[in-house]
């Protein structure tokens, strides 16, 4: 991430990052095989499952399930943590949806937003929130935007994306 903030051209800057949450999509999608997904890419037809690859070998394959709402639901909660502080961190806004108590949380007044916690009756942790936040990312329902190639800081922040009819399927 560090790399791509210094990255001068803001086009090439944004055209990296789109290119390593495709990648980490890719590693951290567990809802079928590898061998099939990188066979599709290339406009081929792998067949049945590899029995090669890290998901196959395991069988552990996710089913895909509708998490329209909790998807929403996040949006909505980042929403409002930007209306409170406009820059607003994924650690930030899962700690949120999760209803952390911790001292970052409650210092920026983000314990008092409507959705404040609960993500804790869906999600078992604020790992598996951050998680499905990096999902939304993935698929344009939140906007991770980068620093400015002269900022020293190399942190993200977070804005709602430009997918507006959100239908999320997931798998955890």
């Amino acid at each position: 991430m560090r790399n791509i903030a210094q990255i001068a051209s803001k086009v090439v800057r944004e055209n990296k990052l789109q290119l390593l949450n495709h990648m980490s999509q890719f590693c951290t999608d567990n809802s079928g095989c590898r061998v099939q997904k990188i066979a599709k890419y290339f406009g081929e037809d792998q067949g049945n499952y590899c029995c090669v690859c890290d998901i196959c070998q395991n069988g552990v394959v996710s089913e895909m399930k509708d998490f329209t709402k909790e998807g929403k639901n996040i949006v909505n909660c980042l929403a409002s943590l930007i209306a409170i502080n406009p820059i607003v961190r994924t650690s930030e806004l899962a700690m949120t949806y999760m209803g952390s108590k911790s001292k970052g949380i409650t210092t920026k007044g983000f314990h008092v937003v409507p959705l404040y916690g609960s993500g804790k009756t869906f999600f078992k942790n604020t790992l598996s929130v951050t998680n499905f936040v990096h999902h939304l990312i993935f698929n344009g329902m939140i906007a991770e935007n980068l620093p400015s190639h002269e900022s020293r800081v190399v942190s993200t922040n977070l804005t709602p994306g430009t997918v507006t009819d959100i239908n999320v399927m997931y798998s955890m």
